[in-house]
C-alpha cells in the first residue's frame, strides 16, 4: 500500500501512526514539510512513492528526484518501529537536522548514506536491540551537537570517529549493558558540555585524558557496576559545575584534591556501596553549593574538610548506616540553609558548636535511631525556619538542661514536626512563645508530656495547622485550619 499526498505542498508537520499496511510514504514534493514522524509502520520500505507502479512514465524517477532536492525546510525525521525501512532518499538526508530512530531490530536505516547528513544536529537512537557497531562514515557528522544512545545491549564499543564530532556539546549513553570502554579519541571532543554514561555495567573505566574534555559542565556516572576507580585527570576539569555519581557498586574512592574543581557547584554521591572514605577536600570552599552523600553504607566517617565549604547552600547525608558522627566544624558552615540527616542508624550526637550556622532555615533529622543528644546547639539556630525530628527513638530531650531555654532563640522557626520519637519525654520550654511558629504537628510520641498550659496556650495561638495524635500524654488535636 502506498500514501499519495497531492495537493498536501503546503504541509509543515506529519504524522503517520500504526498503519501495519503502509508500504511507501509518498513525501515528495512536500516542498514546505518540515517534521515527519512514523511510529509503528512495520512494513514501510520507503518514503517516497512507489516507483515500480509508475513504469509507464519514465520521467517518473526524475520527478521523484527533484521533488526531493525541493525538501530544503526538512529538519526533523522521527521513525520507530518501522522494521523494513531500510534507506532514507539521499537528498532528504541533506537538508536534516534532528534524526531520531527507535525500536529498530535491525536499524539498517542508519548504515546507508550515514555520511550525507552533514547539516545533522541531533541524533537520538532508542531500544535497536541488535545493533553491535556504528555504520563506517558516521564521523562525518560534523554538525552534530547532541548524541544519545539508549537501550542498545548487544553494542560494545563506541566508534572512534567519533573523534571529529567537534561540534558535540552532549553526549549520553544509557543501558548499553555490554559497552567495555568509551573510545580513546572522545578526550577530542572539546566543545562537550555535558556527559552522561548511565547503565553500563561492564564500563570499567573513563578515559586517562578525561581532563582534555576542557569545555565540560556537567558529568553524570549512573549504574556502572564495574567502575572501581575515577581518572586522577577528573579534578582538572575547571568548568565542571555538576558532577553526579550513583549507583556504582565497585567504587572505591574518588580523586583528591577535588578543590581543584574551580566552578564546581553541585557534587552527589549516591548509592556507592564500596566507598568506604571520601576525599578531604570535596570541592572548592568558594563555588560549591550543593553536596549530597547518599546510600554510602561503608563511610563510616566524613571529612573535617566539610568545614571549608563556606558558600555550601544544602548538604544532605541519607542512607549512611555505619556514619557514626558528622564533622566538628558542621557549625563553621555559614551559608548553610537546608541540613537534611536521614537514615544514619549509628549516628548517636549532634555537633554542639553551632553557632557560626546562621544562615540554616531547614533541618531534618530522620531515623538517626541511635541519636540520643542534641546539646546546646539548636539554640544558636536563629535563621530555622523549618525543624523536622522523625523516628529518632532515642532522643529523650530536644532542648538538654532544665534551665535552658534555647527555643526561645529560634524566632523565626515556622514549622516544627515532632514524630515517632518514642522516648521523647517533654517538649521545649516556652515553646508557646515562639513569634513565628505556624505549624506544630506532634505524632507518636507516647511518653510526651507537655509542661502546664502549653497546649492550651497554642491552641489559642490559632496557629495555620496544630495537630496532635498517639500521644496519650497529650489532648488529641487535629486542627487544620
Amino acid at each position: 500500500m502506498s500514501l499519495e499526498m497531492k495537493g498536501l505542498r503546503s504541509l509543515r508537520k506529519l504524522m503517520i501512526a500504526k498503519c501495519e499496511n503502509l508500504e511507501y510514504a509518498g513525501v515528495e514534493g512536500l516542498m514546505h514539510l518540515e517534521h515527519l514522524e512514523f511510529k509503528g509502520c512495520d512494513k514501510l520500505k520507503s518514503l517516497v512513492a512507489n516507483q515500480e507502479q509508475h513504469q509507464v512514465d519514465p520521467s517518473r524517477d526524475e520527478q521523484v528526484h527533484h521533488n526531493i532536492t525541493d525538501l530544503r525546510s526538512f529538519a526533523k525525521l522521527q521513525i520507530e518501529s518501522c522494521n523494513h525501512l531500510t534507506t532514507l532518499p539521499k537528498k532528504l538526508l541533506q537538508s536534516l537536522k534532528m534524526l531520531h530512530i527507535e525500536n529498530f531490530v535491525y536499524p539498517m536505516v542508519l548504515m546507508k548514506g550515514i555520511e550525507e547528513l552533514s547539516l545533522l544536529q541531533h541524533l537520538q537512537i532508542e531500544n535497536c536491540s541488535n545493533l553491535e557497531e556504528f555504520p563506517k562514515g558516521i564521523g562525518q557528522l560534523s554538525s552534530l551537537q547532541y548524541f544519545a544512545i539508549s537501550g542498545c545491549p548487544k553494542l560494545m564499543f563506541l566508534s572512534e570517529e567519533m573523534q571529529h564530532w567537534t561540534s558535540l556539546q552532549t553526549l549520553s549513553v544509557v543501558s548499553c549493558a555490554n559497552l567495555r570502554a568509551l573510545p580513546c579519541g572522545i578526550v577530542e571532543l572539546t566543545s562537550l558540555h555535558e556527559l552522561e554514561i548511565n547503565g553500563c555495567d561492564n564500563l570499567a573505566s573513563l578515559p586517562d585524558r578525561i581532563q582534555e574534555l576542557k569545555s565540560l559542565q556537567k558529568l553524570m556516572i549512573e549504574r556502572c557496576s564495574y567502575l572501581m576507580d575515577l581518572p586522577d585527570g577528573l579534578k582538572y576539569l575547571s568548568l565542571l559545575k555538576e558532577f553526579e555519581i550513583s549507583s556504582c557498586n565497585s567504587l572505591r574512592s574518588l580523586p583528591g584534591e577535588m578543590q581543584r574543581l574551580t566552578s564546581l557547584e553541585k557534587l552527589k554521591i549516591e548509592g556507592c556501596d564500596n566507598l568506604k572514605i571520601l576525599p578531604d577536600e570535596l570541592g572548592n570552599p568558594s563555588t560549591l553549593r550543593v553536596l549530597a552523600i547518599i546510600g554510602c553504607p561503608k563511610l563510616q566517617t566524613l571529612p573535617e574538610g566539610l568545614r571549608k565549604l563556606q558558600n555550601l547552600r544544602i548538604l544532605e547525608i541519607t542512607a549512611c548506616s555505619n556514619l557514626t558522627s558528622l564533622p566538628s566544624g558542621l557549625g563553621d558552615l555559614s551559608s548553610l540553609r537546608s541540613l537534611y540527616i536521614q537514615r544514619c542508624l549509628k549516628l548517636t550526637s549532634f555537633p554542639e558548636n553551632l553557632q557560626r550556622m546562621t544562615s540554616l532555615q531547614v533541618l531534618w533529622l530522620i531515623e538517626c535511631l541511635k541519636l540520643k543528644d542534641l546539646y546546646t546547639g539548636l539554640g544558636f539556630l536563629s535563621a530555622l525556619e523549618k525543624l523536622t525530628i522523625w523516628g529518632c527513638h532515642n532522643l529523650i530531650k530536644l532542648f538538654p538542661g532544665e534551665d535552658f531555654l534555647g527555643i526561645q532563640a529560634l524566632n523565626s522557626l515556622q514549622e516544627l514536626i515532632i514524630s515517632n520519637c518514642s522516648k521523647l519525654q517533654t517538649l521545649p520550654y516556652r515553646l508557646e512563645n515562639l513569634p513565628s511558629l505556624k505549624v506544630l504537628v506532634i505524632w507518636k510520641c507516647p511518653e510526651l508530656e507537655s509542661f502546664e498550659n502549653v497546649v492550651i496556650e497554642l491552641k489559642e495561638r490559632k496557629l495555620r495547622k496544630l495537630n496532635i495524635r498517639d500521644c496519650p500524654y497529650l489532648e488529641t488535636i487535629d486542627d487544620a485550619s
